[in-house]
């Protein structure tokens, strides 16, 4: 079975592509509820799959 096609699978693409996604944009591309995928996001943080959300910096755009 392909992660990629449930649910979770689809939050956690989604959110490796833009961990500042609204809850609500979220729901809109994997087909949930909001109220349910933010349920679904809240059970992947507790359960230590996703661990946090982290700022990538450019250090050549820095200086």
């Amino acid at each position: 079975m392909d992660l990629r096609q449930e649910p979770r699978g689809l939050l956690l693409e989604e959110l490796t592509r833009d961990g500042r996604i609204s809850n609500l944009d979220l729901a809109d591309r994997v087909g949930l509820s909001p109220s349910a995928c933010l349920r679904r996001v809240q059970d992947l943080e507790r359960e230590g799959i996703i661990t946090g959300y982290r700022a990538v910096l450019d250090r050549q755009a820095m200086g």
